[in-house]
This record gives C-alpha cells, structure tokens and sequence, in this order.
C-alpha cells in the first residue's frame, strides 16, 4: 500500500523503488527519486490497532539521523489482515491515512 500510495503522491515524475525487497540494510522500506532536493527516503509501519503504535530499530532511527528532512516515516493503522489490498488502500485513504511523519 505504501508504494501505491507514494506513485500516487508523486506521480509519473518520480521513480518509487522498494528497497526493502534487496535489503534491509538500506533503514527504510522505499525511496523516491525525482522530488526536488533530491531523494527521500520511506520506512512504512502499520498496525491492526487503532492506534499508531509501533516499533523502530536503532539502525531506522540512525538512518533517520544521518537522512534528516529526506526520511520519513509512513504510518498506517487499523489494518485488516484478510481484505483485499485495493479495498483496504481505499478505505484507510477516505480515513486521511497514513500519517506522514
């Protein structure tokens, strides 16, 4: 959901690649070339909860140090685990979500 909705954001002047797929060693799930001032940088977190609780490794947050004002953070919450990916994106967006820190 989280790519989706970076393509959706930014649209065909960008390129949105999912690093997390090659390595984790990268500190966050997705970047996005194009954007003036360079590249940012993404790490999605979601939860089945209402609330948006969740956990961050020390290597997320010294990437977050090291990036700055380039990474962010991509929150969703009240995740349904058995609905489809295309109702569920289109029922977290109509709620405002993620919250984009």
């Amino acid at each position: 959901m989280s790519l989706r909705y970076l393509t959706d954001v930014y649209g065909d002047a960008c390129r949105v690649v999912q690093v997390s797929r090659l390595s984790s060693r990268f500190g966050f799930d997705l970047i996005v070339f194009g954007p003036a001032g360079g590249p940012l940088a993404f790490e999605a977190k979601g939860t089945t909860d209402l609330t948006l609780q969740f956990f961050v490794t020390s290597h997320e947050l010294l990437t977050a140090e090291r990036l700055g004002h380039r990474y962010h953070l991509l929150l969703w919450s009240a995740l349904r685990l058995r609905e489809e990916i295309s109702v569920q994106y289109a029922r977290l967006r109509a709620q405002g979500l993620p919250v984009v820190v």
